[in-house]
């Protein structure tokens, strides 16, 4: 049995990265802050994913369960690969400020929605 409630972990991780991220969009020249605030980032992200994967099962139907689970898959690995290859475009267009904040926001919208 897991020791934490799977939803408060979605909730507090997401709300955490945003308070993580925040800095950066005043501080995003601080090489060492950048490092710290990745580093919690990934540490925060350690909870989470243990958290997400298995909410599956309770939200889709067991005879649905194998394609939800290729589709949560897909969608992770298409996001990664988006994500390589679209980074530094995005950077150039929106500035580095822009998308911190745009990061905070969606990891604060990610939590009231886990909520």
């Amino acid at each position: 049995m897991d020791r934490w409630n799977k939803k408060n972990v979605l909730v507090w991780t997401n709300l955490l990265r945003a308070l993580i991220v925040l800095p950066l969009v005043f501080f995003y020249k601080d090489l060492a802050l950048v490092y710290i605030a990745t580093f919690g980032v990934a540490m925060m992200t350690q909870f989470f994913v243990p958290a997400e994967t298995p909410i599956i099962p309770l939200l889709v139907k067991k005879e649905l369960l194998l394609s939800a689970n290729a589709l949560f898959g897909m969608g992770i690995y298409a996001s990664i690969f988006l994500a390589y290859a679209l980074s530094g475009p995005i950077l150039l267009i929106f500035g580095k400020t822009n998308i911190f904040i745009f990061l905070t926001v969606l990891f604060l919208i990610a939590g009231i929605f886990a909520a």
